[in-house]
This record gives C-alpha cells, sequence and structure tokens, in this order.
C-alpha cells in the first residue's frame, strides 16, 4: 500500500458544493452507510459525507462489522473481504485504543465467547504502513495485536518492504529491544529455542547484515544481537552466519581491551557452532 493509502480518514477529497445527498440529515446518511454495507468508500466520496460519518458511534460500529463480524460470517469470508480489513486499519483514526474498545464491547465479547475462538483477522489482511514507525508504547502495542491477529507485511507492496526494512534497522542501531523483538515476531525468542509453534511470522527476514549492524554500529546490545543471532539461526527466511570472521575478530579486539562484551560475544557465537 502506498503511504498516502495507509494513512487513509474518511475524509479524503477537497471541498465541492454539497449534493442533494450530502443535504439529507446525518441520522439518515448513517443508514444509508449502515445498508452499503459499511462501504468506506462512502464516508471517503465527499469530506461533508467523512464529517458526517466520523462520529465515534459509527466508527465502533463499521470497526465491529468489518473487523469482529466476519470471523462468522463465511459468505463475506468468501468475498475476498480481507482487502476491506486492511483498508480500514489503514484509516488514521484505527489506532489501538480504537481497536481495543470494539474488541471490548459486550456484545463482541458474547460472540466469541460463544464461538469458543479469539480474534483474528481474515488470511489476506495487511498490516497499515503507520503502525512501522514511528514508534510509540501505544503504536507498539497495536502492532503486536494486529500481529498476534493474523495481520501480514504486504510482501507485494515494494514500499510497505523497504519501510519495514529501515524500521528493522533504525531499531537495531538505536538498541531499541522492544521494537526490535515485535519486527522479529517468533524469531526475537531465546527462551525456547527449540518451541516454533509461533503464533505469527516475522515481519522481516533476519540477515547477516541485521547482525552485523547490531554488533558494529547498534553498541552491540546483548538482548538484540542475541535475538538476530537466535533468529537467522531457526528462521525459514533469512540466514546468519556464526562464522563470521569480521564479528570473532571484533569480539577478540574488544576481550583483549577488557570490554566484557567481547568476551560475551565470542561465548555466544561458539554456543552456536554445534
Amino acid at each position: 500500500m502506498s503511504a498516502t493509502s495507509s494513512e487513509a480518514s474518511f475524509v479524503t477529497a477537497p471541498e465541492e458544493p454539497i449534493s442533494t445527498l450530502e443535504s439529507l440529515p446525518t441520522d439518515v446518511l448513517e443508514r444509508v452507510f449502515r445498508y452499503s454495507g459499511m462501504n468506506l468508500a462512502f464516508p471517503r466520496a465527499t469530506p461533508h459525507l467523512g464529517r458526517c460519518l466520523s462520529g465515534s458511534v459509527i466508527k465502533g460500529d463499521v470497526l465491529k462489522q468489518v473487523l469482529i463480524d466476519l470471523m462468522f460470517d463465511e459468505d463475506l469470508k468468501n468475498r475476498n473481504m480481507a482487502d476491506v480489513q486492511s483498508d480500514l486499519l489503514g484509516c488514521k483514526w484505527v489506532d489501538e485504543d480504537a481497536f481495543t474498545t470494539a474488541l471490548q464491547d459486550n456484545h463482541v465479547i458474547h460472540h466469541i465467547a460463544c464461538f469458543g475462538t479469539e480474534f483474528k483477522l481474515l488470511p489476506g489482511c495487511t498490516l497499515p504502513s503507520k503502525v512501522l514507525k514511528p514508534w510509540s508504547p501505544s503504536k507498539l502495542r497495536f502492532l503486536n495485536r494486529l500481529l498476534e491477529a493474523g495481520a501480514k507485511l504486504n510482501w507485494d507492496d515494494e514500499w510497505d518492504v523497504q519501510f519495514a526494512e529501515t524500521s528493522l534497522r533504525t531499531a537495531i542501531v538505536q538498541g531499541n529491544v522492544p521494537v526490535v523483538k515485535v519486527l522479529l515476531g517468533p524469531l526475537a525468542s531465546v527462551q525456547h529455542p527449540k518451541k516454533y509453534d509461533w503464533p505469527f511470522d516475522p515481519i522481516v527476514p533476519v540477515m547477516q547484515k541485521h547482525l552485523e549492524l547490531a554488533v558494529f554500529r547498534g553498541g552491540c546490545v546483548r538482548e538484540v544481537v542475541r535475538m538476530l543471532l537466535h533468529g537467522g539461526r531457526v528462521g525459514h527466511l533469512g540466514q546468519v552466519d556464526v562464522h563470521n570472521n569480521r564479528m570473532s575478530s571484533w569480539a577478540l579486539d574488544e576481550e583483549s581491551r577488557g570490554n566484557p562484551t567481547g568476551a560475551w560475544l565470542l561465548r555466544l557465537i561458539e554456543s552456536r557452532m554445534d
């Protein structure tokens, strides 16, 4: 998806004189919107319609119908509605608070409990670019929840793929452990290295360049290096060479200077050489 679409809100078109349809009372427009099946093209048609259909109640109903009801409607599932979910998640107003509020609705809780399941997005639903960067605690939690619900990076979109790669590289250089952990997904775990029944795949494949970036430019933050080394070793999408001479040389030099991180890295590398 493009940067524009990922940040889309209901109001997208330039201001124009209102039409007969736009002159209808807001409650009538809301009914039309509902009868349209919550078609997001309707409020996006004009700025006036976007404003009229931007109330918290109607937005909450859109979230519940597009994100929740689709879980249980087999007919809608067969209409490639994952694109609709992706489109909605890209709206500027859909954030962690809106998402959480929709999931905590009593009707939603009862519906999910009756079916004995957990919330899942439809297969094919993609991550909105807005959750990849810049990060805040709320945005990071939202990204993690979307991943757990099954959202994937849109690998067909070159801009999104590059954005995700840049986000990971930035987090590695900054030594930002929480962000690296979320972006790597299941491969970040170092607690249970032989357990692979993870709920989601890594957003970006772990490659040699990421590990070297963490060591040479990211200050060799131990938790980041450990996650990358482990992730690249078990990940089917990436590859990390544990016999890397540059890293071994760096570690030996740092150890000779009395830097305990050098000795730690040597032990870590050796422990992965089986």
